[in-house]
């Protein structure tokens, strides 16, 4: 949860630049690879902020993230 918290900071962040927009937002979208940015904002957005903006997940095409990630967590 503490990982979960850290990335929740990402959130706070984005909801500041948000209030200094004068058009409505609807989506953020957040890039992810393991998930775990995606959990923080997700989680940040739904429980502290009560906000109703729709998450969505963007990734690479052409990225193999889930080899990447193996490789990273064995060495």
């Amino acid at each position: 949860m503490e990982i979960l918290g850290g990335f929740g900071t990402v959130a706070f962040e984005i909801e500041e630049q948000l209030k200094q927009l004068s058009n409505k937002v609807e989506n953020i979208y957040i890039p992810f690879a393991a998930g775990g940015v995606i959990a923080g904002v997700s989680f940040y957005m739904k429980n502290i902020s009560k906000t109703n903006y729709k998450i969505i997940g963007v990734k690479c095409v052409d990225h193999d993230y889930k080899s990447e990630t193996i490789s990273s967590s064995i060495s």
